[in-house]
């Protein structure tokens, strides 16, 4: 009966240590796939701004606040924020965060925040 209960230990204990490697495999997988994510929000932000600055030098029209009708403004202050951004986008031919930066601005100087 000794040895029966011998090779029960010796199964758990390799049951037990399998169990523990993939754990560890599967952590370390993750703090990979962490780095990746974190490397690529990077990169899609320094792509943004070089986006950004390719559309101020070239000959399209940058939106400012100052160029924004009364009815959109008015769309900000009701809260259709979402759709003065498509508007704005469409009306000025720019890009989603351009259009996102006139409406901030727009709540900042009519004190929306």
């Amino acid at each position: 009966m000794n040895i029966d209960y011998l090779n029960l230990d010796t199964e758990i204990l390799i049951i037990i240590s399998f169990s523990l490697f993939t754990l560890i495999s599967i952590y370390l997988s993750i703090g990979k796939v962490e780095k990746t994510l974190k490397e690529i929000r990077k990169e899609r932000e320094i792509l943004n701004f070089k986006l950004d600055a390719l559309l101020q030098q070239s000959n399209t029209s940058f939106p400012t606040s100052d160029m924004l009708s009364s009815e959109l403004k008015e769309m900000i202050i009701s809260g259709y924020e979402l759709d003065c951004i498509k508007a704005i986008k469409t009306q000025f031919l720019c890009t989603q965060a351009q259009a996102e930066r006139v409406v901030d601005t727009v709540k900042k100087e009519l004190k929306l925040f």
